[in-house]
């Protein structure tokens, strides 16, 4: 409070009389001079605050799939190219793996402020299985052998046998146990990067390498004229020759060369013939 008709001059410091303040809170004295005669000079403290500019944040790339490489999302703000900082679940390392990650970005320009949040989503990668058919059928003495399955995502590929009495298998590994068919089925359960894949199966046969006689049941018609004596059901013993299994009821001729005491000449049986 100044008397009537004092002259006062009012002087106002603020950091060294900076023309541009940054975004901060300052404080100083401000004085109030009589200049009429000199005397009753009075200060008082003041505070200035200068809040920074508001700037906007937005995330992009939220929902990716697993490669094998880094996942970032992406930031633009506004203002544009404003520098600024992103963290998942906490940490600056950018994540690989298949998950959901808490994403913060926060803006570090100076005289700025702003930031957003969301959510990364890695999903899970696809994968196929690539599992080669049989060549042909195999004799029940033949060496376990490799399957040479393999999995696009490079994981471990297993499998498992329709008929353990055909051929197990073991890691990677099949061994023939004796003749007959077994269906082979490749597999891969995935894991915390990839989906299971899709199942491929593959027939194997397998003959008996060692047959020297075989009892044919007869699969034509009792009627045929060039088979003299022909009972039903009791069968023709011959000389096998090719390299098949002989199955009961398996055959599929018109008739079969008539023989001697009851035997056939073989020559051939569903193209497995030498």
């Amino acid at each position: 409070t100044l008397a009537a008709g004092a002259n006062t001059v009012v002087a106002v410091y603020i950091n060294g009389n900076a023309d541009t303040l940054n975004a901060n809170g300052y404080d100083d004295v401000v004085t109030f001079t009589n200049t009429t005669n000199a005397s009753g000079d009075t200060t008082r403290a003041v505070a200035l605050t200068v809040s920074p500019i508001p700037a906007s944040v937005t995330l992009g790339n939220l929902n990716q799939t697993y490669d094998g490489s880094p996942r970032p999302v992406s930031v633009t703000t506004n203002p544009p190219g404003l520098a600024h900082t992103v963290t998942y679940d906490g940490s600056s390392t950018v994540p690989t793996n298949a998950a959901t990650y808490a994403v913060i970005s926060t803006v570090t320009e100076a005289n700025y402020a702003g930031g957003n949040s969301g959510s990364l989503v890695i999903a899970k990668a696809s994968q196929s299985i690539t599992f080669p058919p049989f060549a042909a059928p195999i004799g029940d003495d033949g060496a376990p052998f490799s399957l040479g399955g393999s999995a696009s995502s490079d994981l471990a590929v297993s499998y498992a046998s329709s008929d353990t009495d055909v051929a197990t298998v073991s890691g990677g590994t099949l061994t023939v146990v004796g003749p007959g068919t077994a269906v082979i089925t490749a597999s891969q359960p995935g894991d915390g990067n990839y989906e299971a894949a899709a199942s491929v199966q593959q027939s194997l046969t397998v003959f008996q390498a060692d047959l020297d006689d075989a009892v044919i049941y007869e699969p034509f018609d009792d009627s045929d004229s060039t088979l003299d004596g022909n009972t039903p059901g009791r069968g023709l013993t011959g000389t096998w020759l090719g390299s098949g299994k002989v199955v009961a009821n398996s055959l599929n001729y018109g008739s079969l060369p008539a023989g001697t005491g009851n035997t056939a000449s073989i020559s051939n049986q569903n193209g497995y013939v030498s």
